[in-house]
């Protein structure tokens, strides 16, 4: 809405002002042409005054629209990160799946053949007991087999729904965080594969939160891929990645560390800034260690510090208050 004081700016009002101000001062004093005309210059400065505001409220208008179509494309980029990980995640996934469910198939089809043959058998006049029982055996053996690599199978499905679950949603559910570290290094077994990495865990197997493992499942993701892809990029002959957490004071302390390539003082002071890579040429998009950050410190209310120098590897200390269940 405009101010009331604005048309005052208009040509016709001043020019009117202007001549009342001539003809009644035809007949003043000095001191009442001086008067009139102060009062004159004070009309004509709160009609700056009003316009320049009405410019100013227009520009912060402008400026908090543009605010908010910046904030909705961060978003959006945040969102297709998540989605970007789940992905490889699912590429990993479809990877590791894949053989024991070819395993399990190879043997029940064996295991087919191996019922045709004892059926020949039995159709035979005289039957050998050690044919029989050799058949049998091999029989059996193809069964074990194809359920062992079934429960594999299955155990692979229901870490990857978890997963899938937790990191497309922020829902607060009681977890075992040995258990979900576990499926996430599962979920990403793909990954390391090509590299000659060594994983250690250090986490109680009875460590029960009541929180979202959503967010704890990406975080570890982004620190585990930053490792593989900026830790190991180069010739190492060796990789390894140790990961520690442990309950202290009402806090959950995570501690992830890899001895990697490490990072130069001017790389490390713009780790969590978004948009900041160092492998642009290769994909890298910026948001990784920034998407870590917030995490830790909006969504969990924590802290996060990342110590490094060059050919020294990374470590990183994470802290946030946590509901433990016993």
């Amino acid at each position: 809405m405009q101010t009331a004081i604005t048309p005052l700016l208009h040509q016709r009002t001043l020019g009117l002002l202007l001549l009342a101000f001539w003809a009644a001062a035809a007949g003043w004093s000095a001191h009442a042409e001086a008067r009139w005309a102060l009062g004159l210059l004070c009309l004509l400065l709160l009609g700056f005054a009003g316009a320049l505001l009405e410019r100013l409220r227009h520009c912060r208008l402008a400026v908090n629209a543009k605010n908010e179509e910046i904030e909705a494309a961060r978003q959006a980029l945040l969102e297709g990160e998540k989605m970007a990980i789940l992905g490889r995640m699912v590429a990993g996934f479809a990877h590791e799946i894949n053989t024991p469910i070819g395993v399990a198939l190879g043997a029940i089809s064996n295991g087919e053949y191996m019922l045709t043959t004892i059926e020949r058998l039995i159709e035979r006049d005289e039957v050998s007991e050690t044919e029989l029982r050799g058949a049998l055996d091999t029989l059996k053996q193809g069964e074990a087999l194809a359920m062992f690599n079934l429960r594999r199978a299955a155990a692979l499905i229901q870490s990857f729904k978890r997963t899938a679950i937790d990191q497309s949603s922020d829902q607060q559910r009681v977890f075992v965080l040995r258990e979900l570290i576990d499926d996430v290094l599962r979920g990403l077994q793909n990954q390391f594969k090509r590299l000659p990495l060594t994983l250690t865990v250090n986490c109680p197997n009875d460590l029960k939160i009541d929180g979202a493992p959503g967010l704890l499942e990406q975080l570890l993701t982004n620190l585990l891929i930053n490792s593989v892809k900026h830790g190991f990029a180069g010739d190492q002959a060796s990789g390894h990645i140790a990961i520690s957490a442990q309950a202290s004071d009402g806090h959950l302390v995570l501690e992830y560390g890899d001895n990697g390539v490490g990072m130069k003082p001017e790389v490390l002071a713009r780790l969590f800034e978004p948009f900041f890579t160092t492998r642009r040429d290769a994909g890298g998009s910026g948001l990784g260690m920034a998407i870590c950050y917030r995490i830790v410190t909006v969504n969990l209310g924590g802290t996060i510090d990342c110590q490094s120098k060059p050919g020294q590897g990374v470590k990183f200390l994470i802290k946030f208050p946590a509901q433990f269940v016993e």
